[in-house]
Formats: C-alpha cells, structure tokens, sequence
C-alpha cells in the first residue's frame, strides 16, 4: 500500500496530461495525506504499549552509558552493518525504480501500478518462507540466500530491453521473493543482539539499540536519496522528458538509471553478504542464550516474590 498509494493519490488529485504545477500541488497534497497517516499510528503505539513487568526490576543505566554497551556488543554493530547495507540499496531501488519504469521501460502508469504491486504484493506473500527457512538455517545463511537472489534478479533486470513486458513482470515476481528476505531477515538479527546483550550486562536495552538504528536509516536513508538524485541530475537527466516525447532522456541518463537500479544496489548486497559472514550468533547459540536467560529471570522472579 505504501508503495503504490502515493503515487495513486497524484494521480487521481492532478489527473493524467495535467501541468508541471498541478502536478506539484497534488504531491503536496499527498504529503499531507501521508504525513496524517503516519503519525497517528505512532500515538496508537505510545498510549497501548507496556512494559513486560519481569524488565521493570531491570536496572536503567543512563543515555551514556546505554549508547557505550551498544558500541560493546560486536554481534549488534555487525547486525546494524548487515541491516544499513540491506537499506542504502533498498531505497535507491525504491526512488530510482520509478525512473526506470517511466524513462527506460517507457511503461505507463498502469503498468508501473502493476509493477509495484507485483514486487510488493509477493515480498508480503514471501514472508513466511523467510521465517521458515531462517527457523531451519541460521539467520545469516538465510540472509545471504535471499539477498544473492535478490541482487541478480536486479542484475538482470537493469539489462531487460524496453518492450520486454512479460520478462518486467517475471523479474518483478522475483524481485518481490528478494525483497522480502531484505524486510524479514536483517530486523530478525536484531534481537538475537539485545538478548546477547542481556546475557552479557544483566540489562535490557531496546530503547538504546533501535533508537540508534532508527536514527541511523533515516539520516542515511534521506543521504542516499539526495546523493541519488545528484547523481541523476549529473547524468543529464532531464525532468519531463518521455520515451514518446519530442525530448527524450540522454543515453547517458538511462545508464545512469540502469547503474543505480542494477549494479550498485548489487554491490552493497555483496558487502552486507560477506559482513553478514562474520555475525558470531548461531541458531544453537542462540538457543543457549535463551535458555540462560529463562533461568536467570526464574531467579529473579524467585527472589522478587521472596
């Protein structure tokens, strides 16, 4: 719904054919939309939320301090290395896959819709086979199947000729299998981190742990689109000109297209393959960890109700 909703809403508030302004307009009007759309569920979070009572005995170290354990825990600074190098690609693909749809593939927005939905719509589908496989195999070997998958499919997609519709929607499908890998597999290693941490400093630290990693998407996440879309206007990309049109792209902005969609996502999927390589928690150690901790807070709630 995410990624087909706003472009959706443009369209139905500017209509097709509509000028460069209205089309301005209703993007911002999509904005608004969104923006509502996003906050409120955060409220809904805060005011339904609570703490597992068997964590408030915890001690609470300070911001400091908190911030100094998650720069300890090797296992976690490689799981947010593993889940920034899943990221930085994931959105380049997602703000240049459209340029590529429009300007290379010369599709329509129909088409675009049904791309969208293909890719998204199996990656959701997907899901379960991700779950199932990271229970069978240790998280990171899953990881590195998924992902392998997911930059060849890319690969080959930057190569499919323009007019090539069947192979778009083939590749779409296959891409929506790889992307699910990239959304299930990096925010499963996560945990596994806290509760290693747990284990070795007696706290629990979520708080600490996922504000750094949000923190550190969004900073790079918005980084990479603006380094991206320098990228374009280098290339020559050239705003409103069409396939069909009087202007069209230069050869060397289509390249540039078929590079961001392709061959550099790929690249930082082959890093985070090989960091990914090195992540210390195995399923059995994992186990371990768990079966520690269980015991550890059965004494706990021993000597609490004692």
């Amino acid at each position: 719904a995410g990624a087909i909703a706003p472009l959706a809403i443009v369209d139905a508030v500017a209509g097709p054919g509509t000028s460069l302004e209205a089309r301005q307009a209703a993007y911002a009007l999509m904005s608004i939309v969104l923006a509502v759309a996003s906050v409120v569920p955060i409220y809904i979070t805060f005011a339904a939320t609570r703490e597992r009572p068997e964590y408030q005995a915890l001690p609470t170290p300070a911001l400091r301090e908190s911030f100094r354990i998650a720069a300890s825990n090797k296992a976690f600074l490689i799981a947010v290395g593993v889940y920034l190098l899943t990221w930085i690609p994931i959105d380049l693909i997602q703000y240049v896959l459209i340029f590529l749809i429009r300007d290379y593939f010369g599709l329509s927005g129909d088409e675009r819709d049904v791309i969208l939905t293909l890719i998204f719509g199996v990656a959701v589908l997907a899901l379960p086979l991700w779950v199932w496989l990271s229970g069978r195999w240790d998280k990171n070997r899953a990881y590195q199947v998924g992902i392998a998958f997911l930059a060849a499919v890319l690969i080959a997609l930057s190569f499919v000729s323009p007019g090539m519709v069947g192979a778009i929607y083939l590749l779409a499908v296959l891409a929506g299998i790889g992307l699910s890998a990239a959304h299930a597999i990096p925010l499963a290693i996560l945990p596994d981190t806290i509760e290693w941490d747990e284990l070795r400093t007696a706290s629990r630290q979520e708080g600490a742990y996922y504000s750094v990693v949000t923190l550190i998407q969004k900073l790079v996440g918005a980084a990479t689109i603006a380094l991206t879309g320098t990228l374009l206007a280098a290339s020559g990309y050239i705003q409103g000109a069409r396939p069909d049109a009087i202007i069209a792209q230069p050869e060397s902005a289509l390249n540039a297209i078929r590079a961001l969609t392709g061959p550099l996502p790929a690249a930082f999927f082959i890093a985070g393959i090989l960091l990914v390589s090195f992540y210390p928690i195995s399923r059995e150690r994992h186990a371990r960890i768990i079966k520690a901790l269980d015991k550890r807070r059965e004494l706990r709630k021993r000597s609490m109700s004692g």
